[in-house]
């Protein structure tokens, strides 16, 4: 008597949901408290997972400050979500989530090469471990100094859905039809490029027994003629898919550990494009049988090539990005690494395969994964995980505590913690939108800036930014609200300018008291200086003792478009930085190294000189005499970069 469907699809999904378990606990055991990325992707998949873990669908109020994030693909995160809501953190909850899908992949791959022979499993092993120790190019490391974590997960979906696939398409031809464009649409809800390679590969699969059964019994395989269609079908009909091809359009950075041109991952794609559909070939023709293991391989690496192909072709026509494209870089890579053995050691049918040596490719088959796993993911976290959290939840309680400005306008600074923890808690926790300051608090660390915000939250007694004359409304234990405009005003620098603080030379702002010769009153924008040569004293808090460096924001008197003005700066007898201002770079950022004897003195010189300085009235453009060369915006002191605090 046949199994009931029932036992069938418990037999089917049975090893599925094991494999699921066992790749979870390693991450929890494993991998817990581990963050190996510090990219300002992370804080971005933090902002759906923080906005998420309550439950329910995004409010509308929420888009203003994800942006773009908003309508991302957010069924990967509510994965995370489950995490926290069993007690993890959301930091913790992304992390063991990607490693966790990182963990899936690299298990089904090696499991698959394994079935198709030992010798393949091990030359796949050695070539995974090679390319690990030259970067981080392989699936799994798409969240190891990047983290492109719900493209991760979407590849896990897609492996799993391809093998679970494959079994359907022969023992229940009605509920592979009926699987196929169901998971492309799931799929699709986690990212689309999981969703495009799982459309191409389960089309494919249905062509290929369509193919065959037309071939060997002259009848139209009906469900898999309906497959072909409904699956890719479903990848457009997905919500995301406008809004994610939209995203492709954005440029950015991919860290591979070594340069990848996007040329080279359409010459890997058509490598593997052609590979695959050899050994597709090869294990399809033989009469009457599922397909086997080198042939579900195939299938997986025939599809990573066509959607890698796909996407190149869209960015030759100028749609996508070149960071589009070589997103596909970790897919076309580690299938060619699986791809390229299995074509030279494939051992054909598995029944030829001796009990023992079966038995040992087993044991094999787990200690190839826990290498696999701990040269992946055994370095050492970017980021202090318990830390951090912590400090995240500090600043929930008081977003909560409804302490905060109406509409979210309050970044968080610490001296204590790393940039992206700063952004974090400004993006993620306190909705403030991604603005200019909030992207300032990420690109520059904040011991050597102070931002002119609307609101500042910090940690009590932080060194640079609890000004206790500046605190305003009631403070949280841990944490002190203060007015970011105080911060940046006479008020704190009135003892002398912290090392970090930046001071303002606009009207109105505290910068004009340190103005000394040759400059005019301060305007809007910052004060021009009014002869060919003008000074700036900026008083220290106290001497420094290390080397450090002032930044000095300019801009030049260009009253044409064709008209160039020439700036040059050095500060308390250093050497002088030049800079000619023209249409193109109407304004310049001066780093000045302060030289060693001056950085320990009680006030640091600035001098400048602008040798071409010339007046309004005599260019003819009204009665302004004054003679105009340079203007002062903003100044800064900082440690230099080869004096970082503690070095």
């Amino acid at each position: 008597m046949q199994r009931s469907t029932v036992g069938k699809a418990i037999t089917m999904i049975a090893p599925a949901v094991a494999a699921v378990i066992y790749v979870c606990a390693l991450s929890v055991l494993a991998l817990h408290d581990k963050l190996l990325s510090n990219s300002v992707d992370l804080a971005h998949h933090l902002q759906l997972v923080e906005a998420l873990k309550a439950g329910g669908a995004l409010p509308a109020s929420s888009a203003a400050y994800l942006n773009e994030m908003y309508v991302y693909p957010n069924l990967a995160h509510r994965l995370a979500a489950l995490w926290v809501g069993l007690g993890s953190n959301s930091l913790n909850a992304l992390g063991m989530t990607a490693y966790a899908a990182g963990g899936f992949i690299w298990l089904c791959l090696i499991e698959i090469t394994r079935r198709i022979s030992l010798k393949a499993m091990l030359a796949s092993l050695a070539l995974t471990l090679l390319l690990i120790q030259r970067g981080q190019m392989l699936l799994g490391q798409e969240v190891v100094g990047n983290f492109f974590y719900a493209q991760l997960v979407a590849e896990a979906f897609f492996v799993g859905s391809c093998i679970v696939g494959v079994k359907l398409v022969t023992r229940a031809p009605v509920a592979f039809a009926m699987f196929a464009p169901a998971a492309v649409f799931i799929s699709g809800e986690v990212h689309q490029l999981g969703a495009l390679k799982l459309a191409l590969a389960l089309a494919l699969l249905a062509t290929a027994y369509a193919w065959r059964a037309w071939r060997e019994t002259r009848q139209i395989a009906t469900a898999c003629l309906i497959t072909m269609v409904s699956a890719p079908l479903m990848l457009v009909a997905n919500p995301h898919f406008l809004a994610m091809a939209k995203i492709a359009g954005n440029n950015g950075s991919v860290e591979f550990g070594l340069a990848i041109p996007p040329s080279l991952v359409g010459t890997g794609a058509a490598l593997l494009l052609a590979l695959s559909l050899s050994l597709l070939m090869s294990d399809w023709r033989k009469p009457s049988r599922p397909a086997g293991p080198a042939g579900l391989l195939a299938m997986i690496g025939a599809a990573t090539a066509i959607a890698a192909l796909l996407q190149s072709l869209a960015w030759s026509f100028g749609a996508g990005s070149e960071y589009a494209v070589l997103k596909h870089a970790f897919g076309v890579i580690t299938l060619l690494v699986f791809i390229i053995p299995a074509v030279l050691f494939s051992a054909g049918s598995e029944s030829t395969t001796q009990p023992w040596a079966w038995q040992l490719s087993g044991a094999a088959l787990m200690t190839a994964h826990l290498l696999v796993l701990l040269s992946l993911y055994g370095g050492p976290s970017r980021l202090d995980v318990d830390a951090s959290a912590r400090l995240l939840a500090r600043v929930e309680a008081v977003a909560v505590a409804g302490r905060l400005s109406e509409p979210p306008l309050t970044y968080f600074v610490s001296a204590r913690h790393p940039a992206i923890v700063n952004y974090m808690a400004t993006v993620a926790v306190l909705h403030t939108p991604r603005d200019a300051l909030a992207l300032a608090i990420l690109q520059t660390h904040p011991t050597t800036a102070l931002l002119d915000v609307p609101e500042v939250l910090t940690e009590r007694g932080d060194r640079l930014y609890d000004a206790p004359p500046c605190r305003q409304g009631p403070s949280h234990q841990h944490l002190v609200l203060l007015s970011g405009r105080c911060l940046s005003t006479q008020a704190y620098a009135q003892k002398g300018l912290v090392l970090g603080a930046r001071i303002l030379f606009k009207a109105g702002e505290a910068g004009g008291a340190y103005l000394k010769t040759g400059w005019s009153a301060p305007e809007l924008g910052g004060a021009w200086s009014s002869a060919q040569s003008a000074r700036v004293v900026l008083p220290l808090d106290n001497p420094h003792l290390r080397p450090v460096q002032v930044r000095v924001q300019t801009f030049g008197f260009l009253p044409s478009p064709s008209a160039t003005r020439t700036a040059i700066i050095s500060v308390s007898g250093g050497a002088p930085r030049a800079f000619t201002f023209n249409g193109a770079q109407p304004s310049h950022l001066f780093e000045l190294d302060v030289p060693a004897q001056a950085s320990s003195a009680q006030e640091l010189t600035l001098n400048v000189q602008a040798p071409d300085a010339i007046s309004p009235a005599e260019l003819g453009l009204g009665p302004d005499t004054r003679r105009l060369g340079v203007g002062i915006e903003a100044a800064q002191i900082v440690y230099a970069p080869r004096g970082e605090p503690g070095g």
